[in-house]
This record gives C-alpha cells, structure tokens and sequence, in this order.
C-alpha cells in the first residue's frame, strides 16, 4: 500500500496529499492489490512486478497526476480526498486495465 501512496506523490509531482487523500487511496486499493477481480486470473500483487503490473503503476501514477490538476484547477497545493476520489474514478474509467477495480461510487461535488 505504500508502494500505491508513493506512486500517486510522484505523479502527483510538487502537490501534496493530504491525510484525507491518504485515506481515500487506502480505502479504494488496501483491498483491491489483494483481491481476484471475477474473469482476471491473477491480484494485482502477483503481477505487481511483471509487465501487467508496471502498465498498473503508470494508471497510479496517472492518478496523482490527475489529482494534482484537480487540486491546482482549485488554486490549493494539496490534494484532498475529495480530488483523489475523482482522480481514480477518472483514470479507472478510461483504462484499459482488466484489474481495475469495480466502478467506484460517485465521489460527489
């Protein structure tokens, strides 16, 4: 899980997250690295060092990336839950990822 959080700051490049942020990451992929997704064969932490599993770090990275823009849109140097929430959704919904987690609720305004 660490891994993932460091993933996110690096993409997330000169933004900082928050505690709430943090937290949202932790509660979408503490359970998610572990897990079978129905019709993929593998969790993402079998394949964490394979080439699938680097293509899975690019998506996270992306996800800081994402956040940090949402964030910076809003004039604040640090990312809160509620841009990180939008920031997975974002990139989960436009990657091609089979390990992807099922669709997250809408994080909401």
């Amino acid at each position: 899980m660490q891994q993932i959080i460091q993933l996110v700051r690096e993409g997330a490049e000169g933004t900082t997250l928050s505690a709430e942020a943090e937290a949202a990451l932790r509660g979408r992929y503490f359970d998610w690295i572990v897990k079978k997704k129905d019709g993929v064969p593998t969790k993402p932490i079998e394949i964490w060092e394979q080439k699938e599993g680097k293509d899975i770090q690019k998506q996270i990275k992306k996800i800081g990336q994402a956040a940090a823009k949402k964030a910076k849109d809003q004039g604040k140097n640090k990312i809160d839950g509620g841009d990180a929430k939008l920031a997975y959704t974002e990139v989960e919904d436009t990657s091609p990822c089979p390990h992807c987690p099922a669709p997250a609720p809408d994080p909401g305004p």
